[in-house]
């Protein structure tokens, strides 16, 4: 496979299009020069991105949010979509190719939105042809691991910053050998090797093949039982195991999405929390306003009392001086004194008093009054001195309306936040669905509890293992011995062989 020219459109530090053109006609090698952070890691991101999508094999890629170059992301507006893509250029045994993988991106409600969901549907390979231009190939992701499968683009793709997969590391060798055995066309043999299995495995055509052999004695019969127990209980154990490791990968991937929606839940819960703080600040805050309106309602009546009050100071005043002028009469104003000034016809004041008239009739009212009536002229004269507090009142007034408004004000904002509140609740609670409390720990308890199972398989594998191995000399010495026909050894002999060419 050789590069002929990169396009990435939005990838990661590259934003819009950016094209490059490798020479193939020198036969040099081309070098990435550049100061950290420019992108020169994203330039063998973006080969991996495009064969093999999101895969993390050798480099952990980011998420496929993250690939999307950021200052895009920032001019989007709500509901803009944008595509990120990489296009390969490249030449494989004398046919020149062209790879693409595009996906598309959205924001809605804030975030970024995937559109391509499967990234297989994503990518698509072109073979150039002379007489019908470029064309499209069906199945463009099995001819690129043809090409160069998952395993070799480990040693020659490889990111020296992020590495995941020494190569030293049981799975990087395994994948190795898988895919060079892929390469050489070896995957028949490997199938053909797999078919015929060996003398362990009672089920494969070797394992079935021993199984026949017919021995001379009961000794030889007794050895040749215990083999095939042992060799039937490690089969069934491995099987045994292939399924419980199977559990194990479902319960993985339970915990792994039950630990995803609580952690959704515990994002509800803490969203609930917020909201009822919300209210609890909007029932506060009102308690605060009704407190104010209540204090500043009866200040005001009060400043309205004294006002009005206020209206009738100068006859008061003028009262006040005729009583200082008649101090003596004022001072003790008896049942007798009124009795007088009605037998007289005449007021202490030298007005005129008629027996019909309204001021002989106000007088007979007030002989009914105490005969001391200092205490109520001292509550008078008390009423008219607080009417000198009507500016403190004013000001107490006009204090209470700036704090109501701003009262007001607050708690306009509080349920502004608690509307908000609410909102986040409910998309929250749309996101999470019907998803209730998951109890996590139940989910490791049953992974624990196979794995331990797997662990105590093993070790009868183990057992059977070293109980197969304590018969092995016993068994070749049954094994060059007689069978039940002539053609078995033959046929024997040439499975034997055939394995170990293999």
């Amino acid at each position: 496979m050789i590069f002929k020219e990169l396009k990435l459109i939005n990838f990661r530090q590259f934003k819009g299009e950016n094209r490059f053109v490798f020479p193939i006609n020198d036969r040099k090698i081309t070098l990435i020069i550049a100061r950290n952070g420019v992108g020169k890691t994203t330039f063998l991101q973006a080969f991996r991105f495009c064969f093999y999508g999101e895969s993390p094999n050798v480099l952990k890629l980011p998420k496929s949010e993250e690939l999307l170059n950021y200052s895009v992301e920032n001019d989007m507006s709500e509901m803009d979509e944008q595509p990120l893509s990489v296009q390969v250029k490249f030449q494989h045994n004398g046919k020149d190719y062209i790879a693409v993988r595009t996906v598309r991106f959205r924001m809605f409600n804030r975030k970024m939105q995937k559109l391509t969901k499967n990234s297989d549907d994503s990518f698509e390979l072109w073979e150039e042809t002379e007489n019908r231009g470029a064309v499209k190939v069906e199945d463009g992701l099995k001819r690129i691991q043809e090409m160069i499968p998952t395993g070799l683009a480990h040693v020659y793709m490889f990111d020296g910053e992020r590495v995941e997969k020494p190569i030293g590391s049981k799975e990087f060798k395994n994948d190795l050998k898988n895919s060079i055995v892929g390469v050489l066309g070896l995957k028949k043999l490997e199938q053909a090797r797999d078919f015929l299995g060996d003398e362990s495995k009672s089920s494969s055509v070797i394992g079935q093949v021993y199984s026949k052999l017919m021995p001379l004695n009961n000794t030889e019969q007794e050895v040749l039982d215990r083999d095939n127990i042992a060799k039937k209980n490690i089969d069934d154990l491995n099987h045994e195991i292939v399924l419980q490791q199977g559990s194990v990968e479902i319960l993985t991937r339970d915990i792994d999405e039950a630990t995803e929606a609580q952690k959704s839940i515990d994002e509800l819960r803490i969203l609930v929390q917020e909201r009822q703080v919300a209210d609890l600040k909007i029932n506060k805050q009102e308690q605060k306003i009704e407190s104010l309106t209540k204090s500043a309602n009866d200040c005001a009546v009060n400043l309205l009392l004294k006002l009005e009050i206020a209206k009738t100071y100068p006859k008061y005043k003028e009262f006040i001086e005729k009583e200082e002028d008649q101090a003596e009469v004022f001072e003790n104003l008896y049942e007798s004194v009124i009795k007088d000034i009605l037998k007289r016809h005449e007021c202490i004041c030298g007005r005129e008093v008629h027996s019909n008239s309204h001021e002989a009739d106000i007088l007979r009212s007030l002989s009914v009054l105490p005969q001391d009536n200092a205490n109520y002229l001292n509550a008078l004269k008390s009423l008219y001195n607080s009417i000198t507090d009507i500016s403190i009142l004013r000001n107490k007034v006009e204090r209470y309306h700036k704090q109501l408004v701003l009262a007001k004000k607050d708690l306009e904002e509080l349920r502004k936040s608690y509307d908000v509140a609410v909102e986040k609740v409910i998309d929250k609670e749309k996101k999470n669905g019907q998803n209730a409390q998951v109890n996590i720990e139940h989910l490791r308890a049953n992974k624990a509890r196979i794995l331990y199972s797997i662990d105590t398989n093993k070790e009868a594998v183990e057992e059977s293992q070293r109980i197969i191995n304590g018969l092995s000399s016993r068994l070749k010495k049954i094994h060059g011995s007689y069978v039940k026909n002539p053609d078995i050894k033959v046929r024997t002999n040439l499975t034997f062989n055939l394995n170990y060419l293999i």
